[in-house]
């Protein structure tokens, strides 16, 4: 069974690619793979955004030069945030959620738009595929149906966080892609 999904994964992300991707790279088990494969088909760039402090940041970092390669890491200040925020805001004027994190993710794409990146590379998947947020310990603690919360978690992960994504990419002339979130992978 592991080396079919190992085998269902890679396929799903070399299906994904294109000559040249961007990854939106946390450094991260899902952006890591995503990484790792994506480097032995086509040409590939990282980049990660978020506060001077931030894990992503410092993990990113390490794991980039680790793979070999190449990555910007882009600070938010406050100012750069408000920024970011007022662009976010434009594209979602009535989601609050949204635009909290939508303003890593818009520097992230505006930085591959204006270096010519026309395809970016997300994780989405990952978490609700293979519990990866820390609620789920907690619901499973708590005595609720995880599968059940799991399952239909995926299925709306489209109306949610990718169609959030999408819209973003979208707004700054690039195409999104999410290869976790398949449903042979899920199967």
């Amino acid at each position: 069974m592991i080396v079919e999904l190992k085998k269902t994964i890679e396929e799903s992300i070399i299906q994904s690619l294109d000559d040249v991707v961007g990854i939106a790279f946390s450094g991260g088990v899902d952006s890591s793979l995503l990484a790792t494969v994506a480097k032995q088909h086509c040409q590939v760039e990282l980049a990660t955004a978020g506060t001077s402090n931030a894990q992503d940041l410092y993990y990113a970092e390490i794991v980039a030069k680790e793979l070999g390669l190449p990555w910007k890491k882009i600070v938010l200040d406050e100012q750069k945030t408000l920024e970011y925020y007022e662009k976010v805001y434009r594209v979602f004027p009535h989601g609050f959620l949204k635009v909290e994190i939508g303003v890593p993710l818009y520097a992230i794409c505006e930085y591959f738009a204006k270096k010519g990146i026309k395809v970016v590379l997300f994780g989405s998947g990952t978490e609700e595929l293979f519990v990866g947020y820390e609620r789920y310990y907690r619901y499973y603690e708590e005595g609720k149906d995880l599968d059940k919360i799991l399952r239909e978690e995926f299925a709306t992960l489209k109306d949610r966080d990718i169609a959030m994504i999408k819209k973003i990419a979208y707004h700054l002339g690039l195409e999104a892609r999410f290869p976790f979130y398949n449903k042979s992978i899920a199967e």
